[in-house]
């Protein structure tokens, strides 16, 4: 995945993949209709179409104030909905540092488990020449995404800081329509489907009011695969 991308949706703009960065991102102007887009004064003869319901209708919609401010540019809220394909490096690009964002995070159940055993390059080189090293010396920079109340405790004791027991990750299973909440009083349903990519790795079928859509990401379509 480019890393200029923004990895929103186009069809669910408060669904985002394989990127976790807290950055602002632009709304592209192509999701807009004519009379929301970027430096576009209002026409008198606007086609009836823009005033059809569209992907934009579920963003937040900036005051003009906020727009003023800047310069009359949109940005994607924060996203609602989270979703992790598989865990090489390239796909999950800022959650290695805790995160404002409270949107749960969905993947794969091996994604998941592998995430959170994933050691820095310096702790699989002790581990590789045999240096002896403790458990808290290992360096696991994705252990923030679950705090179990052990593990809370256990800090507690010996730093003196308490964290408040977490997961963020949600595991979902292969083949089977999960319904959640996208926007108030709006749901749509995820289903996680093989991606023949590694071990763990999904796409993601995307079906609600926007109709359906099929996030692949990285697959590898094998025939005998294609055909299954």
């Amino acid at each position: 995945m480019s890393r200029k991308a923004h990895s929103f949706l186009h069809e669910y703009p408060r669904i985002r993949v394989d990127r976790f960065t807290e950055s602002r991102e632009r709304v592209p102007d192509f999701l807009l209709p004519p009379r929301c887009r970027a430096g576009a004064a209002k026409r008198q003869d606007e086609d009836e179409d823009d005033d059809e319901p569209g992907p934009w209708d579920d963003l937040d919609q900036d005051d003009e104030s906020t727009l003023k401010a800047n310069g009359g540019v949109r940005f994607f809220p924060a996203p609602t909905i989270q979703l992790l394909s598989h865990i090489h490096a390239d796909h999950i690009e800022g959650l290695s540092a805790p995160l404002r964002s409270s949107a749960p995070i969905y993947c794969s159940a091996a994604t998941k488990e592998m995430l959170m055993r994933l050691e820095s390059q310096k702790s699989r080189e002790k581990g590789a020449c045999r240096v002896p090293m403790g458990e808290g010396a290992r360096k696991r920079p994705y252990e923030w995404l679950r705090v179990t109340a052990k593990h809370a405790k256990a800090k507690k004791k010996f730093t003196g800081l308490a964290p408040a027991p977490r997961d963020l990750l949600h595991a979902l299973p292969f083949n089977t329509p999960t319904e959640l909440r996208y926007s108030p009083g709006v749901n749509i349903r995820i289903t996680l489907l093989d991606a023949n990519h590694m071990s763990g790795s999904t796409m993601f079928l995307i079906e609600g009011h926007r109709g359906a859509v099929l996030h692949m990401g990285d697959c590898r379509a094998e025939t005998w695969w294609i055909e299954a």
